[in-house]
């Protein structure tokens, strides 16, 4: 009831006497042992994220303007630090992805055949620039003999993880293919 009201309204709330009318209505404060609340809105750019509640203040008059206040200061700073909190969570997962992704990168550059694998007397060349960190785009280049070599050029379709995934399968299909043609 609570919650419900402070995401509808986002404002404040104050009650000190709830045998008076008061906006949680079906409420039973009499029941739960509460004879007053003050509320404040936990919000973030994204709305609301919480509610910072008191209940039963020990003075006779219950919860003061000034008190109204003061909850009004401690949650907006709560609401920054919680925010905080998760946006340095989402950052930190990031940075992960990004590490994981330059290694997939690495991974995919060693598919690539290396220039020294290739018989001087051939020059063949060739480069792979990803549209993303990683894609599915490869070239192959094997040596088949003496004066021999095979050449093999994919485009994957798609891009990221997933191409990247399917390149490397298609060109251990291709050597493998090529390997037993050989022999």
């Amino acid at each position: 009831s609570l919650a419900g009201w402070m995401l509808k309204n986002k404002q404040l709330l104050i009650i000190n006497s709830p045998k008076e009318s008061h906006p949680l209505v079906g409420l039973n404060f009499e029941k739960l042992g509460i004879n007053s609340v003050l509320a404040a809105p936990l919000l973030a750019h994204n709305g609301l994220i919480g509610v910072l509640a008191l209940f039963n203040k020990r003075d006779d008059g219950g919860f003061t303007p000034h008190d109204k206040r003061f909850l009004g200061i401690v949650g907006t700073q709560c609401a920054q630090v919680v925010e905080g909190a998760r946006l340095y969570g989402q950052e930190q997962h990031l940075i992960a992805l990004r590490g994981e992704l330059e290694i997939a990168k690495q991974i995919q550059q060693g598919f690539l055949p290396k220039i020294s694998s290739i018989p001087d007397s051939n020059l063949c060349f060739g480069i792979n620039i990803p549209a993303k960190e990683i894609g599915g785009d490869f070239f192959d280049i094997v040596p088949c003999g003496q004066d021999e070599i095979f050449v093999s050029i994919g485009d994957v379709v798609g891009k990221g993880v997933p191409a990247a995934l399917l390149m490397a399968n298609a060109q251990a299909v291709l050597r493998s293919q090529l390997r037993q043609c050989q022999s």
